[in-house]
Parts: structure tokens; sequence; C-alpha cells
């Protein structure tokens, strides 16, 4: 018991100096900042009015709530909304919601490298997360990316554990992964291209196991229908326009490589030393080799 409460305040201590060191650029930084490019700082605030939860609106029904986020699920902005009643809306304490996504990310991580390897991979895990360039600037940055990198992790572990062939296959473990795979699906669309890989993955895995395996993989579309089926049924139309338009038609205009040329699949992995940063991406380079 002494040991696991020493490896949780392990991983509190790197939330902890990570969120410092955004504080610290907040305090710090001069320039005005590229903020809420596409309007979720705003979506936010209009989501705590809606809840009665920050001044200048109250709480108007279901519908009057489904009507402010007609082309992204609204789950991100009613959690964002919900801290900066207690944090204030300017900016700079807007950006303690982005914290606390790091903060689940890291909790993620952390009980998913323990699990895998013990202690010391998962705190390695945790302090490599923190350190890492990309997460640093979507720590700073008001979008979505930090909390669907949390709320996907979170479904993937789930899944993985519900998954496993000995301690797997129970009620709680599929109730836990098929909420978390919903939740990362109402932040953001795009958690998909992630979880449908991985969900294809667990369907052949239940249908191949049978009994209570395919009984519990039945609890996904059920519970589909009941969370994200209000949302979708009543923006469908403004969410498939708004996917067109800022996925396909802005990259037809911008002149992105089509899906299928070899540029696009490149794409991300030439943006790996600058996301990783030279240093980590060296040191993970090297331990795949000497492994």
């Amino acid at each position: 018991m002494k040991q696991r409460w020493r490896f949780w305040a392990w991983v509190a201590l790197i939330w902890v100096l990570s969120t410092l060191v955004d504080r610290l650029w907040w305090t710090f930084q001069t320039g005005v900042p590229a903020w809420d490019q596409a309007d979720y700082l705003n979506s936010a605030l209009d989501h705590g009015r809606a809840l009665g939860l920050l001044p200048g609106g109250g709480w108007q029904g279901w519908q009057a709530l489904l009507d402010l986020s007609p082309k992204i699920p609204p789950l991100a902005s009613l959690v964002n909304g919900s801290v900066m009643a207690i944090s204030g809306d300017a900016p700079e304490q807007a950006a303690w919601s982005l914290s606390l996504w790091h903060g689940l990310l890291l909790v993620v991580m952390a009980a998913w490298g323990r699990r895998l390897q013990g202690d010391g991979l998962a705190l390695i895990a945790c302090l490599l997360a923190a350190l890492t360039p990309a997460f640093l600037d979507l720590r700073t940055d008001y979008v979505l990316e930090m909390a669907l990198v949390a709320s996907c992790s979170l479904a993937i572990w789930r899944l993985g554990v519900w998954c496993d062939p000995q301690s797997g296959g129970r009620w709680g473990q599929v109730w836990a992964c098929t909420l978390a795979a919903l939740a990362a699906v109402l932040v953001k669309q795009s958690a998909l291209l992630v979880l449908v890989p991985a969900g294809v993955w667990a369907a052949a895995i239940a249908l191949r196991r049978g009994g209570a395996w395919l009984r519990q993989a039945l609890l996904l579309p059920l519970l589909t229908a009941a969370l994200i089926g209000p949302w979708l049924r009543h923006n469908w139309i403004t969410s498939l326009g708004g996917t067109n338009r800022a996925v396909f038609e802005s990259a037809a205009r911008e002149g992105d490589p089509g899906v299928l040329s070899l540029d696009s699949w490149l794409w991300y992995p030439r943006l790996l030393p600058e996301q990783l940063g030279s240093v980590l991406l060296l040191v993970g380079l090297s331990g795949l080799v000497l492994w």
C-alpha cells in the first residue's frame, strides 16, 4: 500500500511541476497568443452560460443546449465551461481546463504503464509525456486535442483491460471502456479514427470467445444510441456539413496531398522530430535498437 501511494505521489508531482511550467509561461509571455482560432473557448463559455454556471445565461432546456454544438460534440465544452465557472474565463484562467485534461492523460498513462510493466515504465512514460514539445504546445493552446488525446487514451486502456484473457470479461470493465469510448467521441468525432480499429479488434475477440464476452460487447451499440443519439439526431446535418468543409474542402483549397499519396502517409512521420523533440526521439530510437 505504501509503495502504491508513493507511486501516485510521483505522478502527482510530475503533473504539478508541468502545470507550474504552464503557469509560468502564462505569467511571463508578453505577446498576444494565437488563441481560440476554432471558437472552442467561446463554445466553452456558451455551454457554461447555458448550464447557468457563468454569468449572462441560464438553463433553457436540452434543445437549447444541443443547439450550441452544431458541428463538434459538446462534452469538452461542457467540462471546460464548468471549470471556467471556478477558475475564471480569462484565457490564462480558462487554461486550467487544459491542465486538468493533461492530468487525466498522466493518470491514464501511469495506470496503463503500471499494468504493462510496473512502476518504472509508468513513471518514465509520464515524465516523457510532460516533456514532449507537442504536449507542451497543447497545454497552452485552447484546442480540443489535449482532451481528445486524454479521452482516447482512457478508452484504449480500458478496452485492453476488458480484453485481457485472464482478468477481463467483466461487466464493470465493459461499462468503463464503453463509456470512455463514447466520451472520446463526444469530445471530437476524429476519435473514431483511433477507436474504430480498436473496436473492430475487440469485437473479433468477443465473437471468437462468445458467451459473456459477446453479450457484453452488445453494450456499445445500446449506449451509443442512448448517449450519442440525441446529439447526432439534433445536429447530424450541420455535423456532416461542417466535417466535410473543415476536412475535405479546406484540404483541397490548401493543396494538401491526397489520402492515398505517399506525401500524405509521410506527413506525420516527418513531424516526429518537432513533436517529440530530437532528444526524446533519439532516446526512443536507441531503446528500440537495443531492444
